[in-house]
């Protein structure tokens, strides 16, 4: 009978031994997954920040073609303004009207030049701003 109550006693401290180990297991298979999980918010975090800044980029690359769409049609316009004055008028001042037409189309490269200044500069403005509340979000989160 002895032997039985001492295998018995060996018996319950041995399963004692196995919950142990399986209490350390879970644990460590329960800090990996949320390592894991923090590492997923992180990507998840970085790719939102990368997809504000597309998106930025797709805007400023949007009103830089809409600034060439309209410079192109100001210098269609000119063109034909050109022709017609030059088809009406007599020849000795085909000289004026080019000297007036180079004039008007030295002025609207200026003007084009400060229209792609500001719309470049509003456009960085507003995608550091964007930058820096998500920076802000992300601290607060973190």
């Amino acid at each position: 009978m002895l032997g039985a109550g001492a295998s018995g006693g060996l018996l319950t401290a041995w399963w004692a031994h196995q919950r142990h180990k399986r209490r350390q297991s879970d644990s460590v298979a329960l800090d990996m997954v949320a390592k894991q999980d923090a590492r997923i918010a992180a990507l998840e975090a970085r790719i939102a920040s990368d997809r504000k800044a597309a998106e930025a980029r797709e805007e400023l690359c949007e009103a830089q073609l809409s600034l060439v769409r309209h410079e192109l049609k100001n210098v269609e316009g000119a063109f034909d303004a050109l022709l017609l004055a030059l088809r009406h008028a007599p020849p000795e001042r085909f000289a004026a009207i080019i000297d007036e037409v180079t004039e008007m189309r030295r002025a609207r490269r200026v003007e084009q030049a400060e229209r792609r200044g500001e719309v470049r500069q509003e456009v960085q403005v507003e995608v550091s701003g964007r930058n820096l509340r998500d920076r802000a979000r992300a601290d607060l989160e973190t």
